[in-house]
């Protein structure tokens, strides 16, 4: 299965094509006959205008990932220690020697990491 990415620049679009080794069964078989039928005209048809607008985005797992950063590790307030994880945080709150002491939790920054080079072209929306 392949999908096309798009180059816009002032001069062209060029597609750049990813490929990827996917089954499906025979209930998803049909409906993805359809949909690559139909991705075909629309390619055609966008080929033809030299206008890719009307093409579906690529799947959102193919443009980005959001990575979660920890910007500030956890701490005891109770006997002064930073934690490396929330795991390890958590694991002494439940052991006997860190019972009822107070942890300020991990904090963290979301990035996004692109995947795709024409990712601010194309701008997509991630959930």
């Amino acid at each position: 299965m392949c999908f096309p990415c798009w180059n816009k620049d002032a001069t062209h679009t060029e597609p750049e094509w990813a490929f990827y080794d996917v089954s499906f069964d025979e209930n998803e078989l049909e409906d993805e006959r359809k949909r690559l039928i139909e991705t075909k005209l629309l390619l055609e048809d966008a080929l033809k205008n030299k206008n890719p607008d009307l093409l579906p985005y690529c799947p959102k797992w193919m443009c980005a990932r959001t990575l979660k950063i920890m910007t500030k590790k956890p701490y005891c307030t109770t006997c002064n220690k930073e934690f490396e994880t929330e795991w390890g945080a958590n694991k002494h709150v439940s052991s006997k020697t860190g019972a009822g002491h107070e942890i300020m939790p991990a904090e963290y920054e979301i990035k996004v990491e692109k995947m795709c080079k024409y990712y601010d072209d194309c701008k997509p929306v991630l959930d």
